[in-house]
């Protein structure tokens, strides 16, 4: 009957040869393996600092031998060896133990022990787990303890077993003690068991202190490979920090089908087993409660309790029927995670071992009453953990794998083809290309990424974000889809604790490699896992280069529906997907064809707010601990309450929480608000918070006090947001300030659209493609256009909303939502695979601007790959093992210069060089004067000095400019971009208003004093924390590499800088700022000009100067008190000009008074007239004349064709006597039509309203609309 488990238990066998000293095991326990996962069975509790740098320095050390274990590639607990299958000896040892527990003595202590081999060499090749009492815990009773362990085993095991102890005290102490210890082998202390050439066997570990985790670790996984035990101190394993939890937790997973019946408590059939150890006269019994800890009553010492260690918990769970056994005993023990067939061979000793413990407990007169539990969590709960929790969980983990962990980057990517960061892999984009180098193999991340393609369903549906973290793992051409599915489940059900029941997979429906690795090594049941087509499974960002299959998991909030093929995991109310694992194993040509790729990578996602929304059981992700306290202070600014907020206040509220994350981030990241480009999206995300704001009701300047909430919750995924609070709170405050004003200015383009909709023919409608305007640049909603048109009587055009909104979506396409890794610009990626250690720059020398040997390894034209380029005049890019030209970056522009070769063979004019292939490749663009270039040659680069000189110039001034800004202006200025070039320098920086002019002179005044000193220069190369530390300033939006050039004037400039610079400051010449000037909300530029630049601008100045100086014929001097006079004078001529125009207006007005025509009923007098030769004010205060001539009930419409810049428009402007206005006459209404005729509009008041129109030779027909109107309306 047990034949078949047999032989599925011995097929995991090691050989004999793994227990002999010295030799290592083929498959054995991995002690430590699992310490992330289990970190969350208990809190973790406080530990002394000397013992947390002992712990911080252990799991440094486990992190290096799981690295070295990572060469094997087994699925993680493939390492775990399976129980045996129950023996005659392991009978004998479980009731030779069993009569070993007794009475607790009151304040004694219960230690656990877990013991077992790897096969032969073990005692008899059993595998037995013992729980024996120790009295008070002194060492006598812990040597007295190792002696009874050693008791039960075979004599000749015994005298040649090692008991170790914590300490050289306790082992001394303990073999002074006598009694049966003195049967080992040896007695010694932790460290110097770990020190010793050989270790008899077995082993018994007693009790190690909590700070030698590492020592723990040291022997049982790289000195001892025999037979072990282990007995703790239960209440020592009750508060175990996370190291040592973990290793307990390995050998719960390792030895999880073991009996326990020693501990005499079982479960059997749901059942709890009563026990009374050495009979019914025992002065005591426990009961197994389902929370996990063990009680005692009866006639012992009131009020005493031990633990239940894991290890029980789960055997007891195993013996439940089989339906909880899959769900709570299998995967959770780590059987989930073994091949199909060892499962199987485990599930089928079940009845067996329950016999076993059946004898067992019948020997220790057990009665079977069935006894209350405690209240448990419901059924398939995970435990509940907080965003930062989850966040640190994934990440220790992965690092337990192996995994570097690596910060997150900007939001502001260097990649050009996308405007954000919109996924965790972009960092790593140049590496999964091959365009450089991996510089970890592993690597684990928290990710901010922003997205705004689908920002209208922010608020509207549970998970739509446009702030997000997005946790991954990644390898490069390391591990491959085994490790990353193991462990991606791993992580899913013992580190976060989820059900398996509620666990789906989906995997694309051609990777049987995925499905066979998920089904059978996994063991996800065959209906819980689906195939998916191309659209949602494979995974590729571009028409060309690297892509593969994917497989996601996905949560099941309703498993209660069945797992029939109706199941579909689009299912938005019933599944959520949280964790996404592609694949990158093929690349794609032009032609569409697949090939594999040489190296292949993992990468990964797990929406951090997803996981949280499902591990605290909340309904949307808007309600876990990452978000909700933003919603409760917008909520308190409100006067609301969230939980009892009506739905569409709570839509809005979650707008506020969710764009206020993003917003912070993005100001912390140095983007700001502006109408273009990033700086857009910073100003409709922030606008749409105050409109939401306005409509919850909340007065005032809120964003900042919202904000402060959001920047407390960033600290462990960016510190730096709350380093730069200050500046992100200054700059919401304006913005807000500033869209305030914006909102009045669009509130009075309404009032003028909806005056126009009801001065119009039939129903009054407000063009859709108002809404939009008021939307697009006002920040107006949509629901409140529709409000206010409602009130004013006017509908709305809202299918031309949507299209101007379609039509908008469209323009803002380019912003790409996808990361293309298109492998990229064709010849580019195979010139980077040829030449792997990129181009050397060699250019910062004077000596080195001209190089000869350089050998060309690539040509291009039109970026394709050609061998060689002989048509004079041909555009060429070249690419060179080494050169001496500097490519554009860090704000500095290219070099120029010639590319030639020996005997007139080649000339070429370099124009350009350009960074190609992640930055490893310097690409010069130049054009061929003569001769040929090819493949292989030899050139000779010389660069132009002269422009160097200037460039280097520019940008040394540069960074004299920001430490000169930082003392005027204070030291939170810095700098938000830079520009430097031969000709001039530009550096933008933070600054709420414009600089004064005493300010702009003081910076001159210290730039040039540091000029004139003469100081040197100096360059170095050191670690980037060691720079940062020495106070090195880095530049806006830039990445470094590990090790970083650090550019220096002393006691004046250090800042992080790879371009070239001047070796004195005095080598600068001159300093002349050219402007200051605004470019963004709170971002100011300057533009300067040094050396030979200032010079030339200087003389420029004074070229001006001279002119003016002759043509007023005054001194130089006197230039400012001419000017001044004059514009005077000039202010004064067209004020009298305009009086003049009025009196003109007048007096023709009176000539057409006479023109008026009485209403058709005889009352009232009407005037439609042409008046040439005015401007809008000047014709409106003719009719307002021609009104006060013509008396009440009166009506004046006059229009005049502009002249000169305004020839072929029109202006209009209509007058309605009171009388008239109470009889239903509107010169709004009137106004409007009539310019309608001419291609324009307008409106104002009933009594007096202007419009214009823009084609001037419909006017006769505009009159005459406007006779006909006024004759029907009098």
């Amino acid at each position: 009957m047990h034949a078949a488990p047999a032989a599925a238990a011995q097929q995991w066998r090691a050989p004999p040869s793994a227990c002999v000293r010295g030799a290592r095991p083929q498959i054995r326990p991995r002690p430590g393996a699992l310490r992330a996962a289990a970190s969350e069975e208990r809190p973790v509790v406080a530990v002394p600092e000397s013992r947390e740098a002992a712990v911080r320095g252990a799991a440094a050390a486990a992190r290096a031998r799981q690295r070295r274990r990572a060469a094997s590639r087994l699925p993680v607990v493939a390492a775990h060896a399976p129980p045996a299958p129950r023996t005659p000896q392991l009978d004998a040892a479980a009731d030779a133990l069993r009569a070993r527990v007794r009475p607790l003595a009151k304040g004694g202590k219960r230690a656990k022990g877990f013991a077992g081999s790897s096969g032969a060499g073990s005692a008899g090749g059993t595998r037995f787990a013992i729980e024996l009492p120790l009295g008070g815990g002194s060492p006598a009773e812990a040597a007295a303890l190792a002696g009874d362990v050693l008791a039960r085993l075979p004599a000749a095991a015994a005298g040649a077993a090692s008991v170790v102890f914590a300490s050289d005290a306790a082992a001394d102490a303990a073999a002074a003690a006598g009694g049966a210890i003195k049967r080992a082998g040896a007695v010694l202390s932790l460290r110097a068991a770990c020190q010793a050439p050989s270790l008899g066997g077995p082993l018994v570990l007693v009790e190690p202190a909590v700070a030698d985790v590492a020592l723990v670790e040291q022997l049982l996984d790289e000195v001892w490979s025999g037979p072990w035990a282990l007995a703790l101190n239960p209440g020592w394993h009750e508060g175990t920090p996370p190291a040592f939890k973990g290793l307990v937790e390995s050998f719960d997973a390792a030895y999880a089908f073991m009996p326990l019946a020693t501990q005499g408590l079982v479960r059997a059939e749901g059942a709890v087993l009563r026990v009374a150890p050495g009979g019914g006269a025992s002065p005591w019994r426990v009961l197994l409660q389902e929370g996990g800890r063990t009680s005692r009553a009866g006639a012992g010492p009131s009020g005493s309790s031990m633990a239940a260690s894991a290890l029980s918990r789960r055997l007891a769970a195993s013996l439940m029927p089989a339906a909880a056994a899959a769900a709570s005993a299998s995967h959770r023990a780590g059987a989930g995670l073994l091949p199909a067939g060892l499962r199987a061979g485990l599930a089928s000793q079940h009845a067996g071992r329950r016999g076993l413990l059946q004898r067992a407990a019948a020997a220790a007169d057990v009665s079977t009453t069935a006894q209350p539990e405690q209240p448990a969590a419901p059924a398939g709960a995970p435990p509940k953990l907080s965003g930062a929790e989850v966040r640190e969980r994934f990440l220790t983990f992965f690092e337990g794998k192996g995994h570097t962990r690596l910060p997150s980057s900007s939001l502001v990517p260097e990649d050009p083809t996308v405007l954000l960061t919109i996924a965790g892999m972009l960092q790593f984009k140049p590496v999964f290309l091959g365009q450089a180098p991996r510089k970890v193999p592993r690597a684990t991340t928290t990710q901010k990424c922003v997205r705004t393609n689908d920002i209208e369903n922010v608020g509207v549906t549970a998970r739509h974000h446009t702030f997000f973290e997005m946790l991954g793992n990644f390898s490069f051409g390391d591990y491959f889809k085994t490790e990353a599915i193991c462990w991606a489940w791993e992580l899913s059900t013992r580190v976060y604790g989820l059900p398996v029941e509620r666990l789906w997979v989906s995997v694309y429906e051609e990777d049987d490699e995925a499905l066979a690795i998920w089904r059978d090594v996994v063991g996800v049941a065959p209906e819980r896992i689906r195939k998916m087509g191309a659209d949602d499974n494979f995974w590729a960002s571009g028409p060309t280069g690297p892509c593969g299959p994917c497989s996601e998991l996905y949560y099941d909030f309703h498993p209660e529906r069945g797992a029939g093929p109706e199941a579909s995991l689009e299912d938005d109310g019933r599944f959520i997907e949280y964790y996404n694992l592609v694949f990158m194993e093929l690349n794609r040509d032009a032609s569409g064809a697949l090939t594999p790729l040489a190296a292949k990578n993992i990468d990964t996602g797990m929406g951090l707010e997803r996981m949280a929304q499902i591990l605290q059981g909340v309904p949307n992700n808007y309600e876990t601990d990452l978000i909700r306290p933003i919603l409760d202070a917008a909520a308190g600014l409100a006067g609301l309450a969230y939980a009892d907020a009506p739905p569409a206040a709570a839509g809005a509220l979650k707008v506020i929480g969710d764009h206020t994350r993003a917003l912070v981030y993005l100001l912390s990241d140095g983007v700001t608000p502006s109408n273009v480009g990033r700086g857009y999206v910073v100003r409709r995300l922030l606008r749409r918070v105050v409109m939401k704001g306005r409509l919850l009701g909340i007065t005032g300047t809120f964003t900042p006090a919202v904000a402060e909430v959001a920047i407390g919750l960033s600290g462990a995924c960016d510190p730096q947001v709350a380093a730069n609070a200050p500046r992100i709170l200054a700059e919401l405050a304006r913005e807000e300030e500033a869209f305030t004003a914006t909102l009045a200015k669009g509130q009075k383009l309404l009032d003028e659209r909806l005056a126009r909709a009801l001065a119009g023919e039939g129903p009054a409608v407000l063009p859709g493609a108002d809404a939009f305007l008021l939307y697009d640049s006002f920040g107006f909603p949509l629901e409140l256009t529709r409000e206010l048109a409602d009130a004013a009587g006017v509908g709305l055009d809202e299918p031309g909303f949507q299209t101007a909104m379609a039509a908008q979506r469209a323009r803002s396409s380019g912003a790409r939502e996808a990361v293309d890794l298109t492998a990229g610009g064709g010849g580019l990626g195979a010139l980077a695979a040829a030449l792997p250690e990129g181009t050397r720059f060699e250019g910062y020398d004077d000596a080195a601007l001209r190089r000869e040997g350089c050998t060309v390894v690539g040509l291009l034209r039109d970026g394709e790959p050609v061998q060689e380029v002989a048509e004079p005049g041909a555009r060429v890019e070249v690419v060179l093992d080494a050169t001496p030209f500097y490519a554009e970056s860090g704000g500095q522009t290219a070099d120029a210069g010639v590319l030639s070769a020996a005997g007139d063979e080649a000339l070429a004019e370099v124009t350009d060089v350009q960074k190609g292939a992640g930055g490893r490749l310097f690409v010069h663009t130049a054009t061929l004067q003569k001769g040929s270039l090819r493949v292989g040659q030899q050139l000779t680069a010389r660069v132009d000095e002269s422009l160097r000189r200037r460039i280097r110039g520019h940008h040394t001034a540069t960074h004299l400019l920001q430490s000169a800004l930082k003392l005027v202006l204070g030291p939170d200025t810095c700098q938000q971009g830079s520009l430097v070039e031969a000709g001039r320098l530009r550096f933008d920086f933070n600054l709420s208003r414009p600089m004064t002019a005493d300010e702009v002179s003081r910076v001159e005044a210290l730039v040039n004093g540091w000029v004139a000193d003469a100081s040197p220069t100096t360059t170095r190369e050191m670690p980037l924390d060691a720079a940062r530390a020495a106070g090195a300033t880095a530049m806006f939006g830039e990445k470094y590499d590990d090790t970083v050039r650090v550019v220096a004037v002393p006691g004046v400039s250090m800042e992080l800088c790879g371009g070239t610079h001047v070796g004195n400051t005095s080598e600068i010449g001159a300093f002349k700022v050219v402007s200051e000037t605004g470019v963004a909300s709170g971002v100011r530029r300057i533009e300067a000009v040094v050396g030979l630049a200032a010079v030339e601008h200087m003389a420029l100045l004074d070229g001006v100067v001279r002119q003016l100086t002759g043509s007023l014929r005054v001194k130089a001097e006197d230039l400012p008190a001419r000017v001044a006079a004059l514009q005077d004078e000039l202010k004064a001529a067209g004020k009298q000009l305009a009086e003049a125009r009025a009196q003109v207006a007048v007096a023709k007005a009176a000539a057409l008074a006479s023109r008026a025509q009485p209403g058709p009923s005889g009352r009232g007098k009407l005037l439609v007239e042409e008046l040439p030769g005015l401007d809008a004010k000047a014709l409106q205060e003719a009719a307002v004349s021609l009104l006060a001539q013509l008396g009440d009930p009166a009506a004046v419409l006059l229009a005049s064709p502009g002249e000169g810049d305004a020839a072929g428009k029109v202006s209009f402007v209509a007058a309605v006597s009171p009388e008239a206005v109470k009889a239903g006459l509107q010169a709004g209404k009137l106004v409007g039509a009539v310019a309608k005729v001419c291609g324009g509009g307008g409106g104002g008041k009933p009594g007096l309203a202007q419009a214009g129109g823009k084609d001037a030779s419909k006017l006769a027909d505009a009159l005459a609309l406007a006779r006909e109107m006024l004759a029907a309306a009098m």
